[in-house]
């Protein structure tokens, strides 16, 4: 695994030639680990903050404050937080997509098919990235009245239909940002072309 990563990295810039499956998976797999280590060093400390400052709002209802100003308290909390989050999520996403692209592109050629391809889920991930961050201040201000209603209400079947409805808010940019995804497996999955093709000459094991 390493020594495919490191060609990779070795590539960052280079489309043209091939890649195999293995080089192709593994490095992916290295890039989905680097993205889960960054996002958790840099989102455990928040939410930490975030879970202090909501233990300081307990003590307000627990005195006899209203629930309703309490949550309240803690959705000025949650909304800049959740901004906080998508910025820093879109941000090592987009470098993340940055150090893949000539990667796929390179698997695309080993398969027999344009590098071309490649720019299908860069658009759904690029839609995705920019129409969620626009999304995340609309999405807090739905979310506050629903949580609202939920907590005040007794009828199992009103609080299912609130999250349908939340669900409903945020799933769209979602959906697309999925569909980049399942073009890389589809695509990455495919077998090598045996011997040369247009693209240049069986890629060598690494």
């Amino acid at each position: 695994m390493i020594a495919k990563t490191r060609h990779c990295l070795r590539n960052l810039a280079q489309f043209n030639g091939r890649d195999d499956q293995p080089t192709f998976w593994y490095y992916v797999l290295a890039l989905v680990i680097a993205q889960f280590i960054v996002s958790m060093i840099v989102m455990v400390p928040m939410m930490i903050g975030l879970v202090n400052a909501i233990m300081q709002t307990i003590p307000l209802e627990q005195k006899g404050g209203d629930p309703a100003q309490a949550m309240g308290a803690v959705f000025s909390l949650i909304g800049p937080m959740m901004q906080d989050m998508m910025w820093i999520s879109g941000a090592t996403s987009l470098a993340m997509m940055l150090m893949f692209v000539a990667a796929f592109v390179r698997r695309l050629h080993d398969a027999g098919y344009t590098g071309w391809i490649v720019l299908v889920p860069i658009a759904t991930q690029v839609f995705a990235l920019f129409y969620g961050m626009a999304q995340v201040e609309q999405m807090t201000e739905v979310m506050f009245p629903m949580m609202q209603t939920a907590m005040a209400s007794t009828d199992p079947q009103e609080i299912v239909d609130l999250q349908a409805q939340m669900q409903g808010q945020i799933g769209p940019y979602g959906s697309v940002g999925m569909l980049g995804y399942l073009l890389v497996i589809v695509f990455g999955v495919m077998k090598s072309q045996a011997g040369p093709n247009r693209y240049g000459d069986a890629p060598a094991q690494v």
